[in-house]
């Protein structure tokens, strides 16, 4: 009896994907047997149909897994195990109306995000292979879209900037999608220390769309909180090559103007008002007078476990307002101040809770 290991490109088990067997090049609804893997992505047929012609192994096809693509294998027999691979779906992504459309299949898209500010530095700090264990575990919550910072003033010093290379963007970009995230990179934070003048400013940003152009997973986000990072959103033009952000806005603070989505910090305390900071439908659905005709719009930062609740209740509450509008992204001390490291357990849970509440 043949074993099929069902793997995603970064090696990572796939549990729970739909398989179906045909007989010959029969398409996948005249399968005559379908499963699903188990929760180590594996599984095995009971019975294999005699086929002078082979059989065909459709993945994907039913139950669909939106996150990947479906695939097939023209499979002689069944008499050795089978190793799959079925990529990440990480076409580019495109606003149509109030939505995120995935421009492969035309379905909607969802952020299931999350914060990891220093991702990039570590990369360039430490190697691809010190961020796979946290990409790993980012991908074990179920999120699908990390944020991070392309440049930040070290541990807030004001003497120690660090801007990511633009040559080390693309195979940064590239380990992302083999773990299956899109990435929304952050042009500018911390400019007084960085990049201070305006020409300084728009020579990064340049620069940054440059190395990047043609790579889908990207979602670009002007900058960080432009109130307090030394920069005027008003100065930069939104890029047609890519989905776009202009200036997140502190909390509370004035909206930067809007580009495809908008995305701000929310307001922390009280607790029920940071849950319900999740759910942006004014922005979503505002008249054009007041918010641009509404927009796709998330909560890109927000309540944090351990500071604002230990309660992963209050997580899966934020997650299910987030569901209620185009996704949202779960904030943590692990992915700022803690520059991107392994969830603690508390974090962990949580984390499972909030994309619990987004699905």
């Amino acid at each position: 009896m043949a074993i099929i290991r069902v793997r995603d490109t970064a090696g990572q088990a796939i549990p729970l994907m739909n398989l179906r067997l045909s007989l010959g090049t029969q398409p996948p609804e005249a399968a005559y047997d379908d499963r699903f893997t188990d929760l180590a992505g594996n599984t095995a047929w009971p019975v294999v149909l005699p086929s002078a012609d082979g059989y065909t192994l459709y993945a994907n096809y039913s139950n669909v897994k939106p996150d990947y693509q479906r695939i097939s294998l023209r499979v002689p027999d069944f008499h050795a195990d089978i190793d799959l691979t079925v990529p990440h779906d990480l076409s580019r992504i495109v606003v149509q109306g109030r939505d995120f459309v995935r421009t492969s299949n035309g379905e909607q898209y969802q952020v299931i995000g999350c914060t990891d500010l220093m991702l990039a530095w570590r990369y360039d700090i430490e190697g691809g292979d010190a961020i796979k264990p946290v990409l790993a575990q980012r991908g074990q919550c179920g999120f699908n879209n990390l944020r991070v910072l392309w440049q930040k003033d070290i541990n807030n010093t004001g003497t120690s900037p660090w801007l990511m290379p633009t040559s080390k963007m693309p195979p940064f970009l590239a380990l992302c999608a083999e773990y299956g995230f899109y990435i929304e990179g952050v042009n500018l934070a911390d400019c007084q220390v960085c990049n201070p003048t305006v020409a300084d400013q728009l020579t990064r940003v340049s620069a940054v769309r440059a190395a990047t152009a043609g790579i889908d997973s990207l979602f670009e986000q002007s900058g960080n909180e432009s109130a307090k990072n030394g920069f005027n959103p008003l100065n930069f033009t939104k890029p047609t090559d890519r989905l776009a952000a202009n200036a997140s806005n502190i909390e509370g603070g004035p909206d930067a103007p809007y580009w495809d989505y908008f995305c701000f910090s929310g307001q922390r305390s009280p607790l029920n008002h940071a849950i319900r900071e999740y759910g942006p439908i004014e922005f979503i659905y505002g008249d054009a007078g007041t918010f641009g005709g509404g927009v796709p719009a998330i909560c890109d930062e927000g309540m944090k476990p351990g500071i604002n609740s230990s309660d992963p209740r209050d997580f899966e509450r934020a997650g299910a307002q987030a569901r209620s509008g185009n996704g949202g992204r779960f904030h943590s001390s692990s992915g700022t101040s803690g520059n991107s490291c392994l969830f603690d357990n508390l974090e962990k849970a949580c984390a499972e809770a909030f994309v619990r509440g987004l699905r």
